[in-house]
């Protein structure tokens, strides 16, 4: 296959980039399994008249994430009687317990839910559609309250919305300015319309990459078993190859028809280029986890 340049990504593909990592979070309410009674909200039967709604709340979440929303909670409940939040904090085995919960009828009735899974959980009716209740709000229902249209691409499916984002999450890029200005190399630029395209960084990585003898990966005699400097560490996981695959035009999941869409062309060269990082252009490190992608993709 010939190599495929990577374009530069636009604002509108950061944002959509960005939605892919975020996830759907702090969702609707899941709903009850086979079997269970009916409840208002998902999990729990309708509050007295009077009385606050108690209202369950599953998330994942290290320390600063955990704190952060007990936080947010603590304000949510200072600003009204109306709803009381129980956070049940879930950091380990988040999705086992999350559909254990649902299995045994007793379902939180919000929860964070990754992007991955959201619209599996729809087809299974694992969530409800909300999307009277968003249009009706009066704060979120707004009409510039989410920044569209990306808002309504994540959440919605088939016209209808089962859940709200709760963040916006990209990589990021960071660099030594000091190594920059030695090899007297101008850095990236935070201007999206100016960014590398694949070409143009690949060719920095192999500037910044210096062996034993200071040469570089295209000089003759490269030492690439003797390597002092690296180029480049990309991650090969997660937002790393995700920014990677979606900045070249591919996708994990078709938007369309929603079939997978890892092994078309563009996703391909994507995950190859990341690839050659290491094995071809001996810019980047070998690691643990370089190792473990490359025998889950097959990749030789």
């Amino acid at each position: 296959m010939e190599p495929k340049a990577t374009k530069q990504i636009s604002r509108r593909d950061f944002l959509r980039v960005s939605a892919g990592f975020a996830g759907i979070a702090a969702l609707a309410a899941c709903a009850p399994a086979p079997g269970a009674a009916p409840a208002a909200g998902g999990g729990q039967a309708a509050a007295p008249a009077g009385a606050a709604v108690e209202v369950s709340f599953m998330g994942w979440g290290a320390t600063e994430e955990d704190e952060g929303v007990k936080a947010a909670i603590k304000q949510f409940e200072s600003e009204q009687s109306k709803v009381k939040v129980t956070w049940l904090h879930t950091p380990d085995n988040y999705a086992q317990k999350f559909l254990a919960n649902i299995a045994a009828g007793t379902p939180p009735d919000t929860a964070f839910v990754g992007s991955d899974v959201y619209q599996t959980y729809i087809r299974n009716k694992i969530l409800l559609d909300i999307t009277d209740k968003i249009q009706n709000d009066t704060l979120v229902g707004a009409k510039d309250y989410f920044i569209q249209p990306q808002e309504t691409n994540r959440c919605e499916v088939d016209g209808k919305w089962y859940g709200i984002g709760s963040c916006w999450v990209a990589p990021h890029i960071y660099y030594n300015a000091d190594i920059f200005k030695k090899a007297n190399i101008e850095p990236p630029t935070n201007n999206p319309e100016e960014a590398w395209d694949w070409e143009k960084f690949l060719t920095v990585a192999k500037q910044l990459t210096v062996d034993k003898n200071g040469k570089h990966p295209d000089d003759a005699g490269f030492d690439k078993d003797n390597i002092e400097q690296w180029g480049v560490q990309w991650p090969t996981a997660g937002t790393g190859l995700d920014a990677a695959i979606l900045s070249n035009g591919g996708e994990w999941v078709a938007e369309k028809s929603r079939l997978l869409a890892i092994d078309k062309p563009e996703a391909i060269q994507a995950i190859q280029n990341v690839a050659d990082l290491n094995l071809k252009h001996h810019v980047m490190p070998d690691t643990a986890a370089m190792q473990g992608t490359l025998i889950r993709l097959n990749i030789r």
